[in-house]
């Protein structure tokens, strides 16, 4: 299923000429894994940002619920858009291509490192988490390196901080709870970060703080969130 609303449009729809000024140099393309959280979550930073479909679609994959299947559903559209390019000069491909998936989605015996590498070898970025994109919501709140055994474990802590948060469309106002403590996501998951390149320890962890830093610096400065955090 695909989650649309009036930033999300089709990956023809990218186009130069429009009327409307642009707010951001750069056309994105975010492929999620989750069907709620991650969808809403960006749709409301997005909005935030003031960035427009012609500079941002978030969309959900169609082929499946695993990091593979994420990173082909990006391909595809990729590939379509670039065709698109190609017999029409109007139409502009995507800038940036990012994927955004969770470590515990990856099963079957597979190496979650061959979902990371696959994206990267075909020029995409990655915001991954482990276990789950709930950590980046919890680092809204409080600074933890305590492993999570699984994302249920994520939910619960995540409760205990935001009482409001419920995995259900529509129910979370992450525009008013989350993205005034966006920064201070971003600062903690960098800190997460530095904390297991000492222990060697990879739970729990999120890269969604570089996705949001360059969607951030995509949009000129009077629009962004913050400042003083670079790419």
């Amino acid at each position: 299923m695909k989650i649309r609303n009036r930033y999300d449009r089709s990956a023809g729809s990218y186009r130069r000429g429009r009327p409307q000024k642009r707010v951001s140099s750069d056309a994105f393309l975010i492929v999620t894994e989750g069907e709620v959280t991650e969808p809403e979550y960006l749709n409301a930073l997005v909005s935030a940002l003031r960035m427009s479909a012609i500079d941002v679609e978030v969309a959900h994959s169609t082929t499946g619920s695993d990091p593979f299947s994420v990173v082909a559903h990006a391909e595809k559209r990729v590939t379509q858009q670039r065709r698109d390019a190609r017999n029409n000069p109007a139409v502009v491909p995507y800038d940036q291509i990012w994927v955004v998936f969770d470590r515990e989605g990856i099963n079957d015996g597979r190496d979650w490192q061959n979902a990371i590498y696959q994206a990267e070898a075909k020029g995409f970025k990655v915001a991954l988490s482990n276990p789950s994109f709930e950590f980046w919501l919890l680092l809204h709140f409080v600074y933890t390196t305590a492993q999570f055994e699984d994302s249920a474990a994520v939910e619960r802590r995540l409760k205990k901080e935001n009482k409001g948060y419920a995995k259900i469309h529509g129910q979370v106002d992450y525009a008013s709870i989350y993205l005034p403590l966006i920064e201070v996501s971003v600062l903690n998951s960098r800190k997460v970060r530095v904390d297991h390149d000492k222990t060697g320890a990879d739970n729990p962890y999120t890269a969604v703080d570089k996705l949001v830093v360059a969607l951030n610096r995509a949009v000129q400065k009077h629009n962004r969130l913050f400042e003083g955090v670079s790419g």
